[in-house]
């Protein structure tokens, strides 16, 4: 009987984790400055009537938000060793009317989760009764 609702819990468990929805939201703060504070791992930019970019590890420099472009390698030896890595300028900073982050949707994700939830907690329910 433990390892049933050992079973159950570890499933209920993988199923929260690896079914969790994501949604893009709107950061309400300079984009320069969340990009360079929390180096997201990637950002949806809105610049113009066109449609959104998506940016996978953007980074800004001189004004622009920029992606690595190519390999990167290393300078110099021992602890003084630093990585330059070549980059490509996207869009200016300027340019950027909106910035979206992917987030986690908890209340989508329960939602589609929840008729697995209530199969289990009925699997358990069951199980224990015997």
């Amino acid at each position: 009987m433990c390892g049933v609702r050992f079973n159950a819990f570890v499933t209920s468990v993988l199923l929260l984790h690896l079914g969790g929805c994501m949604t893009w939201k709107p950061v309400p703060v300079n984009p320069r400055l969340f990009i360079e504070d929390s180096r997201p791992q990637s950002v949806r930019v809105w610049s113009g009537p066109t449609e959104p970019i998506v940016i996978s590890h953007p980074s800004v420099e001189r004004g622009s938000i920029v992606v690595a472009d190519g390999a990167c390698r290393g300078i110099g030896q021992g602890r003084y060793r630093r990585y330059v890595c070549p980059t490509r300028p996207i869009i200016a900073i300027d340019d950027v009317r909106r910035i979206e982050v992917r987030r986690m949707a908890p209340g989508r994700s329960l939602l589609i989760l929840s008729p697995f939830l209530a199969v289990l907690a009925y699997a358990a329910a069951f199980e224990a009764s015997r």
